[in-house]
């Protein structure tokens, strides 16, 4: 595989405010060009310490291949190429990191759904660069959908498939897995994992079943999976919770926040009718609290308060996303992001009626993707009190990909509210409730002036430190200039300062 890689001085403008260069700390963008379609590049980033990109090279032997890891500084100036041989059946399947140690999980490929699969970790240790494999033997053959680390030798592995999901306890030093030991009930979906270092805890949000029966509690674990306490949610008549995430507020407070149903929506899974919040403290739950959608006064991105109608079609069921928390010191923001699928009607006529001009029409649905709406904000204290909330609305965003798409970084009093689609960022600054630069796209710059890009997949937009974030992506650009070549697949990173 052939590897290029280029680097540019980029800059942004959004409304007053811009994604922009600055003297002392200038965006960057990085290229890596490899085979169209493809999908071989990934990174972590390490906060300070900067990014690293990393991806399969080649083959050594039938059993071998080689990894490369590519260390880059906050300037995107490359500190250090390393490499790693691992077995050769072993693809990516999922990362994490923070600033001192990065976890990649490997998994064999092409194995029967009946059997295991052989896994592995590597662990880079970002202060010396040191890399190491280990092997974790047979691992469930279900879909990853969340790794945390616990510590430098601890982490935590969320699985999945259609009906239920699994947890399990990595021991990178002793390489021993270990599955919660839960009570006599099947866990249904895991809505969190938590870990509370101070305590040296995990706290789990999970619905067990039991007697058809569903319970959603917290879980509290030791770092090896052994039950601590378990609280279920405090039940309140004709309310009935449908996720849950939790953030840690204080030494052994938690606060939990997620979307309810009432009674008269409780059969219908795509109905939520309002946020709820809910405190753990000195080990029992407080009394929940409620707040319903149509109650909220929302204001939108152009200042205007009102309370928005849904804009689906008639007849379109919505469906809701539940974002993480996003925490300061003070506030507390829960997004809820509303979607449906659209489908487009065709017509052809291939049938012939002789009472009908000759022929009539067949229609048929094709699926076009997953159109977002809006998303709610709600903003609470650290004791659960709702302080204020905004009504955000998506612009023309349709995809076939459903993943939450909306995502907030605090600056001071202020809240930045942004998302990537396609080649474009999106963004608008609050304070509280009220708009302080207005709704704006801009569109992500590429190296050379006639650059076209005729299509771009897996745009992320990532907060690194500060005021700086990390784009990334597949793009497919065009340019007809002469000197340049005309036709690049390539992996992106642009770093960008918002100011």
């Amino acid at each position: 595989m052939k590897h290029c890689i280029l680097t540019l001085f980029l800059g942004l403008s959004l409304g007053i405010c811009t994604w922009a260069q600055t003297p002392k700390d200038k965006p960057l963008r990085i290229e890596l060009e490899t085979a169209k379609d493809a999908d071989d590049y990934h990174f972590a980033i390490a906060g300070k310490a900067g990014v690293y990109i990393f991806y399969e090279s080649e083959n050594i032997g039938k059993d071998s291949s080689i990894w490369i890891f590519i260390h880059y500084d906050t300037n995107l100036q490359r500190i250090a190429t390393f490499q790693l041989p691992v077995r050769s059946r072993y693809a990516y399947s999922y990362v994490c990191e923070n600033q001192s140690h990065i976890f990649i999980l490997l998994q064999e490929t092409s194995v029967s759904k009946s059997s295991g699969v052989p896994s592995a970790v590597i662990r880079v240790n970002v202060s010396d660069n040191s890399v190491e494999t280990c092997e974790l033997g047979i691992l469930p053959n279900l879909t990853v959908r969340d790794m945390k680390m616990i510590d430098s030798n601890h982490l935590l592995l969320l699985l999945s498939d259609e009906k239920y999901d699994e947890i399990l306890y990595i021991n990178l030093a002793d390489k021993q897995l270990f599955k919660p030991d839960l009570p006599e009930k099947s866990i249904s979906i895991v809505n969190f994992m938590t870990i509370d270092t101070l305590q040296k805890q995990v706290l789990l949000g999970m619905i067990t079943m039991q007697d058809k029966q569903a319970y959603l509690g917290l879980y509290i674990t030791d770092y090896h999976g052994k039950i601590i306490d378990i609280q279920f949610f405090p039940a309140v008549k004709d309310f009935f919770y449908n996720n849950a995430q939790l953030t840690i507020v204080d030494s052994a407070i938690y606060l939990i926040i997620g979307t309810y149903s009432t009674s008269e929506t409780k059969f219908s899974s795509n109905i939520h009718s309002g946020v709820y919040s809910l405190r753990y403290r000195d080990g029992r739950f407080e009394q929940p609290h409620f707040f319903n959608y149509a109650d909220l006064k929302t204001e939108d991105a152009t200042g205007r308060k009102s309370t928005p109608p849904s804009p689906a079609p008639s007849g379109a069921n919505m469906y809701t996303l539940p974002s993480p928390l996003f925490t300061d010191s003070t506030r507390i923001l829960f997004l809820t992001e509303l979607y449906y699928p659209e489908y487009t009607t065709t017509s052809t006529y291939n049938t012939y009626d002789p009472y009908s001009y000759g022929r009539t029409p067949a229609y048929t649905n094709s699926f076009s993707g997953y159109r977002y709406v809006n998303a709610y904000i709600t903003a609470f204290d650290t004791a659960g009190r709702l302080n204020w909330n905004y009504y955000f609305p998506f612009q023309n965003l349709i995809t076939y990909r459903l993943m939450q798409r909306l995502s907030v970084v605090f600056f001071g009093e202020e809240t930045l509210l942004y998302y990537p689609f396609n080649t474009y960022i999106t963004a608008t600054l609050l304070h509280n409730s009220t708009t302080i630069e207005p709704i704006a796209t801009t569109a992500l710059e590429t190296i050379f002036a006639r650059d076209i890009v005729e299509y771009s997949r897996d745009a992320h937009i990532t907060h690194w430190y500060g005021n700086n974030f990390l784009c990334s992506g597949y793009q497919y650009i065009r340019n007809s200039t002469k000197g340049i070549k005309p036709k690049r697949y390539v992996f992106y990173l642009n770093k960008l300062a918002y100011k």
